[in-house]
């Protein structure tokens, strides 16, 4: 699309696993184009992504609508991966967009503002805390259930997508489970538990056993956990 050759750094760099690349609201000096590799984007706190909005795969251009746009970095980018990276300077970005037809230039610079405005909407969501983004998720997804005679939600879609669309990372995850088919989730999150009476599968998967069996209790034993935790109980209004 562009017609001017872009001025690639000389050789890719090899970027390590868990470096931060982008961090959120600093000035846009260059463009990192992903040639290989996995980097997680969304907010960091404390020092880790405790917010996370995505995962990107090389090759891909790195936050490309901020330097468009002359914006600063709309979200942190943590290198999940080994990287081979490679870098672009603004100046030749941007010498390579105004060399294109003034129609090619008016698209692009729409889809950029698009793309930073999805991302705005996305960080802001994630500024909340979870539990609001769960209760919102929950709202939006509910469906009337004529046998249950209210609302109920279906769960259409892999748990670990779900999380990801909440903007939870894994690390901040539990998920139980007591059949062959939950191992893989229960494998994924921090912390995976099962009922004792789960298929061996998930029994070997899970970090955490409840001391009662899966429909009599072994759920409610969790909420205890997780209420007393943040200092409440099953009681708490």
């Amino acid at each position: 699309m562009l017609n001017a050759p872009l001025s690639l750094s000389d050789a890719p760099h090899l970027v390590a696993a868990g470096s931060l690349l982008l961090s959120r609201g600093e000035k846009v000096d260059r463009i990192v184009h992903i040639l290989h590799g996995r980097v997680v984007l969304g907010v960091m706190g404390d020092g880790q992504m405790a917010h996370q909005l995505g995962v990107v795969e090389g090759p891909f251009w790195l936050e490309a609508a901020s330097c468009l746009l002359g914006l600063s970095h709309a979200v942190d980018a943590v290198a999940e991966t080994e990287l081979q990276v490679q870098y672009v300077s603004v100046p030749d970005v941007m010498a390579s967009v105004w060399a294109l037809p003034e129609a090619s230039q008016s698209l692009l610079m729409d889809m950029a503002r698009s793309q930073r405005q999805q991302t705005e909407l996305a960080v802001s969501r994630l500024a909340k805390d979870a539990d609001a983004r769960c209760a919102e998720w929950l709202l939006r997804h509910a469906e009337p259930d004529a046998l249950m005679g209210g609302l109920a939600v279906t769960f259409r879609d892999r748990k670990r997508n779900i999380a990801a669309q909440l903007g939870i990372a894994p690390e901040h995850t539990a998920y139980m489970g007591d059949d062959d088919i939950d191992a893989a989730a229960i494998q994924w999150a921090a912390i995976g538990i099962a009922p004792p009476d789960a298929m061996p599968a998930a029994i070997e998967s899970a970090d955490y056993l409840t001391s009662r069996p899966a429909g009599r209790g072994a759920v409610r034993e969790i909420c205890e956990h997780i209420l007393a935790a943040r200092g409440r109980s099953s009681d708490h209004r």
